[in-house]
């Protein structure tokens, strides 16, 4: 009884230790992450970004799971200044994981958020940061503060002004806060003015509060940031003003472009000193905000001629801040004052939705990144080609068939009033034609997989194919004509003659029939522009080399793997002969026929086959007795030869190559006719042998 029990309790020991083996290396695999999970946080308190991304890849590789290294990653990332979509994509993994190990949520929250509100998602980064539990900091208040004013409608201007002012009392030394402040203020102080609305600003008395508090601590932070002060000065007025715009002019060497704003205000330039010296301070980068903003307070008509010559002439780029976010989601570089480049980021996350190439101002080619789609024009807007560079997709257009402008060239509105055409891209829009949208195209290319390098060309009548051109690199090998959209016959050239000598016709299956693995290889390999579940197929194929119009051989195919095959030897248009293979009704009884003509094209020989067994012979519809031979691919006709007269054959069997032609021998003095068909040899002794002579 003991030793049963000893036996069950061993068993059992045996029978878990497969789960015991899995948790002990699971649980090892989790330490080592752990481990790793360390490392990498030193490291990224030390600022050694590289080190630490390392280290959290290495804990991923053990555990996948611990949200806490996929942070670690995501922050390295992004200290080590990848882009934001990069960092957004591997930070978004630890949430969706959510196994929070260690007291790193709460960062992974700021960041995330943060990273949100840059790219323009500023609902989602408030609820990361409000939801449960609250995050209160000086961080998170930053990131709110950040997501109110971006938000831009009179509620959340309110608020963000209201931390605002709730931040600069609890955190007086953190120079975020009035930067953050004046920088917003400014840029809608700079729209109210370029816009010429109601300046706001200026009577809005919590907003003069803030900056009259941060004003007052100037001298605090002056050391820290040479842009706040400038920032700070817009927010002053006479005396105070001037004092300011002369003390930042005469404490530092350092220019800035709106300190020539300043200077205009305060008359410490004059026009031309001003201008000059804006152009100076942007070094051929011009935020498009500022400079506007500039023209805007410019009164002296007296410039203008040297305002124009700078910009007929400008070789430099324009920033420009689309959502008001202060981030500049569009650039527009400059050559000899006209647009050459054209960069869109329309939700800052460092990967560009457009990039757009153009020709002496006009745009010549649009690439919607995201999409993996290029436009390249005749004349802006009117699209020559759209190309899918995955796909490797070409819609080509005749002039002006389709136009699509994702963007409007037009001229800016403060150097047209002097006098100068200085062009813009403006009301940008992404809406693109979907692959299949050809109703207003002229052709399509697509690539072929039929041969190396091949590409296939349809002409399009409203969307519908009328033809279609077959290349090898720019080598044209074939040609399809289409009829109401249905390919009726292909040409193609098969053994690269420039002679078309092979046709090609199709048909369409009736529903209900079978639609075969070679029909699928079809539309892949040849007619790409239909769908892959059309029921398309390859119904006769002839070959005509010299091309009189007798084909030398033809193939047509019949359903459930039927197919009839003719030969024409001589060329004149009889058929010499034909194999016929009949469709597959019964898979035990697969009929075959084969033929032979004479002259005039009257049978001579039919040959029937069941299971590729001769089953009857008939020569001039006269049918023929069959005997087996010895051998497999031997038959007697009429009588069956004897074994060593068979056996002497054989050696000029194997030596007969010519298909239904009679051969006559003389074997053991016995005259023996063989005609082959096939791997079949059909024997028959004749009557006069030379024993009977």
């Amino acid at each position: 009884m003991k030793k049963n029990c000893l036996l069950i309790v061993l068993l059992g020991i045996f029978t878990l230790n497969p789960v015991f083996a899995q948790n002990s290396a699971n649980a090892a695999n989790r330490n080592t992450a752990l481990r790793c999970l360390k490392l990498a946080e030193n490291y990224l308190t030390r600022g050694d970004f590289q080190s630490a991304l390392k280290q959290a890849e290495l804990g991923l590789s053990y555990d996948d799971s611990v949200s806490d290294l996929i942070y670690v990653k995501a922050a390295a990332l992004s200290s080590a200044s990848k882009s934001k979509a990069e960092v957004l994509a591997v930070i978004s993994e630890a949430f969706k994981k959510n196994n929070w190990l260690g007291y790193s949520k709460n960062g992974a929250r700021l960041l995330y958020a943060d990273l949100l509100s840059d790219t323009g998602d500023y609902d989602l980064s408030l609820q990361y940061l409000n939801s449960e539990p609250f995050i209160y900091s000086a961080d998170a208040e930053f990131v709110r503060i950040k997501n109110y004013y971006r938000m831009g409608s009179e509620e959340a201007l309110e608020e963000a002004r209201l931390k605002v002012n709730s931040a600069r009392r609890i955190y007086p030394s953190d120079v975020r806060f009035p930067k953050i402040f004046f920088m917003f203020e400014q840029l809608y102080l700079s729209l109210d003015s370029i816009f010429n609305r109601e300046a706001a600003i200026q009577t809005n008395t919590l907003v003069q509060t803030i900056a009259e508090s941060y004003i007052a601590k100037l001298p605090d932070y002056s050391d820290k940031d040479f842009e706040l002060e400038i920032l700070a000065a817009f927010f002053t007025e006479g005396e105070t003003q001037q004092r300011l715009v002369k003390a930042l002019f005469a404490k530092t060497k350092k220019t800035h472009p709106l300190l020539a704003i300043l200077g205009l205000k305060t008359s410490y330039f004059d026009a031309q000193q001003a201008f000059d010296y804006f152009i100076n301070a942007s070094k051929g980068e011009i935020s498009l905000i500022s400079f506007e903003y500039f023209m805007q307070n410019l009164q002296s008509e007296e410039i203008f001629n040297s305002i124009s010559e700078y910009f007929t002439n400008f070789e430099g780029t324009f920033y420009v801040d689309v959502n008001y976010d202060l981030q500049n989601e569009m650039l527009v570089t400059y050559e000899v004052g006209r647009p050459k480049y054209i960069t869109y980021d329309i939700n800052n996350d460092g990967e560009s939705e457009l990039f757009c190439e153009c020709d002496f101002g006009l745009p010549k080619s649009v690439y919607l990144l995201n999409n993996s789609v290029q436009f390249l024009y005749d004349t802006y807007p009117a699209v020559s080609k759209v190309y899918y560079p995955e796909s490797k997709e070409t819609i080509n257009y005749l002039y002006s068939d389709y136009l699509y402008y994702p963007f409007e060239m037009a001229k800016e509105p403060f150097l047209q009033i002097i006098g100068l055409d200085f062009y813009m891209p403006v009301a940008l829009s992404f809406t693109y034609p979907e692959f299949n949208d050809l109703d207003k195209a002229g052709s399509l290319e697509v690539p072929g997989t039929e041969r190396e390098n091949c590409r296939i060309v349809y002409t399009l009548n409203q969307g519908i194919p009328v033809s279609a051109n077959f290349y090898e690199n720019d080598r044209q090998y074939a040609y399809c004509d289409f009829q109401t959209g249905f390919p009726i016959v292909r040409y193609a050239d098969y053994d690269n003659d420039d002679i078309f000598e092979t046709s090609e016709v199709f048909d369409l299956y009736e529903q209900g029939k079978t639609f075969g693995e070679e029909d699928s290889l079809l539309i892949k390999n040849i007619f790409r522009i239909f769908p892959e579940d059309y029921r398309i197929y390859l119904r006769k194929i002839s070959i005509d080399r010299n091309m009189n119009t007798f084909a030398e051989y033809s193939e047509e195919f019949l359903e459930n793997e039927g197919r009839i095959s003719t030969w024409d030897n001589d060329d004149n248009g009889i058929p010499d002969y034909q194999f016929i293979k009949y469709p597959v009704t019964d898979e035990n009884n697969v009929k075959e026929e084969t033929l032979f003509y004479n002259e005039k094209g009257d049978e001579k020989i039919r040959l029937t086959s069941v299971n590729s067994l001769p089953y009857s012979l008939k020569e001039n519809q006269k049918e023929i007795l069959i005997f087996a031979g010895l051998n497999n691919n031997i038959y007697w006709l009429e009588e069956k030869g004897p074994a060593d007269l068979e056996t002497q054959l054989l050696p000029y069997l194997e030596k007969l190559s010519v298909q239904g032609s009679m051969e006559l021998y003389e074997i053991l003095l016995t005259r023996v006719s063989v005609i082959k068909i096939g791997d079949l040899f059909f024997c028959k002794i004749q009557p006069d042998t030379l024993k009977d002579e």
